[in-house]
């Protein structure tokens, strides 16, 4: 890729989540996604579903959506700050790390002006583990005999 395109890749991300907070995200909008997703693969498994139990579900894809968001965030930020501006790749790490963060809480705090949101600490959390477990398996590459780390 280009040396600017992982900032590029990085901003998109950061946009996606910039709409995702805002009522577009709302628990009741991907409640209805679910539904509707469910109803293609398994309509019997739709009709079945109870009101608790796809409340369950949504809550259960919501945070792994958190998770996994921020993960991807965190590799496609230390991929920025490695290619895009050239650092180490420990300090790119540091930084994917400390953005990644930042822009946890930023999420939360859009959302507290949003009707319908939430703001929680629990999210930040949700995506702090997703940040750190993205940094764990970066590191980890670090040792391998591969010329390139991910």
């Amino acid at each position: 890729m280009k040396r600017w395109g992982w900032l590029a890749v990085w901003l998109g991300w950061v946009a996606l989540y910039v709409v995702f907070s805002s009522r577009v995200g709302s628990s009741e909008n991907s409640a209805e996604w679910l539904v509707k997703i469910l109803q293609a693969i398994s309509p019997v498994l739709a009709e079945r579903l109870s009101p608790e139990m796809l409340n369950a579900l949504n809550f259960l894809v919501r945070k792994g959506a958190h998770f996994c968001g921020f993960a991807i965030l965190a590799y496609l930020g230390y991929r920025m700050f490695r290619d895009s501006f050239g650092l180490a790749p420990p300090v790119a790490l540091r930084w994917a790390i400390l953005t990644s963060i930042l822009r946890a809480f930023l999420d939360e705090w859009q959302q507290s002006f949003v009707p319908g949101r939430t703001a929680t600490l629990m999210d930040v959390g949700i995506d702090t583990g997703g940040i750190l477990t993205m940094a764990l398996w970066i590191r980890s590459r670090w040792g391998q005999s591969s010329t390139r780390v991910p």
